[in-house]
């Protein structure tokens, strides 16, 4: 009964987006639309399916990685740390090849950067310390060409680049938070945004602040590009109010 359902969806979304029938005259804004709801089980498998056969220039592949990296954070909430760690790896695969396709672009050195940078956080200490300067590098590179890109995610990851690294590195929770606010003056109802706020000024002891930011995460959000996201976040929210406040 299931399966029924999962291939009806299947075939309703097919019947909604003809050309994920094939690879002929191919719609990248329908493919997106599709990928909007990759919160979806069919969705998201419909999308992996098309990428399997889509073309390997400058489009599809940093869209490949876009939807590896999304994997990946599926994964990592299901505790599936491996798992997710070789998502992240194929994600930034897929990245440096569309950088090497087009370097003007903002997609391929956000994708990889935030990709390696998830990579070096799943393994040790050192794994991380290898990655921060190649990482933090591709990143101003990406803010500075587009730095509004996916709700500021060159900013976002800044901030967590940033809040990540030792002091002696260059770390400091100032910056981090520096960052946040920055990308939240460009996307504000953004719930990763004021998640990573939130972490930053919890971190700063800066509780009054935290729980706004918090409150912020867990508001009604009519984003319905970034349900899977919202959702993950609000569930961490709820955990930090009741487990990192006096």
């Amino acid at each position: 009964m299931q399966n029924d359902r999962f291939n009806s969806k299947r075939l309703a979304i097919a019947g909604r987006f003809p050309f994920l029938r094939n690879t002929v005259g191919v719609n990248l804004a329908d493919f997106d639309r599709l990928y909007a709801n990759r919160h979806e089980e069919p969705s998201l498998a419909q999308c992996a399916q098309f990428l399997e056969q889509a073309p390997l220039d400058y489009e599809w592949q940093w869209r490949r990685a876009r939807l590896k990296h999304f994997e990946a954070m599926q994964r990592a909430e299901a505790g599936d740390s491996k798992g997710a760690k070789a998502l992240y790896i194929a994600a930034s695969s897929h990245a440096s090849q569309a950088t090497k396709i087009d370097a003007a672009r903002v997609e391929g050195p956000f994708w990889s950067s935030t990709c390696d940078m998830e990579v070096g956080r799943l393994g040790n200490s050192l794994a991380l310390m290898g990655v921060l300067v190649r990482v933090q590098k591709e990143l101003q590179r990406a803010a500075r060409i587009n730095e509004e890109y996916h709700y500021a995610g060159p900013l976002r990851s800044l901030g967590k680049l940033t809040h990540l690294k030792p002091l002696a590195l260059g770390g400091m929770l100032d910056g981090a938070i520096a960052f946040y606010e920055r990308a939240l003056q460009i996307a504000p109802r953004n719930s990763t945004n004021n998640l990573y706020l939130a972490d930053a000024l919890i971190a700063d002891r800066q509780p009054k602040r935290a729980r706004e930011a918090i409150r912020a995460v867990l508001e009604d959000s009519d984003n319905t590009n970034w349900v899977w996201e919202t959702q993950h976040d609000q569930k961490l929210a709820q955990q930090w109010l009741q487990t990192r406040f006096d």
